[in-house]
């Protein structure tokens, strides 16, 4: 089955009832997707977790490091601050910049 998505632009502001129904379909996908508590995604034994850690306590410059995996230095300071998250792939440069090793351990 092929879902079709259908941009509606106007130039004049919505309705109120326009509005009612935008709000509920908010509503009703929160309730159906909760976000995601950041207690949950943030804290001891992540990922995230762990490659702050390295960053913070390699002895090259975060300017160096963020050079090295092609990353912009304010970038990777908004994430070591816990501000923004990161691609995969960003952790995976910056990982190989840092010269880590990612296993899984059961």
């Amino acid at each position: 089955m092929e879902t079709r998505i259908e941009h509606v632009f106007t130039h004049r502001g919505r309705t109120s009832e326009e509005a009612a129904r935008d709000d509920a379909i908010r509503r009703a996908v929160k309730e159906e997707f909760p976000p995601a508590r950041s207690a949950d995604l943030h804290g001891p034994g992540t990922f995230s977790d762990t490659l702050r850690d390295s960053l913070r306590s390699s002895e090259r410059p975060l300017d160096q490091i963020a050079a090295s995996a092609g990353v912009s230095p304010t970038l990777l300071a908004r994430f070591l601050g816990g501000e923004c998250d990161i691609h995969i792939t960003t952790a995976d440069r910056l990982a190989k910049a840092l010269d880590l090793v990612v296993a899984a351990v059961e």
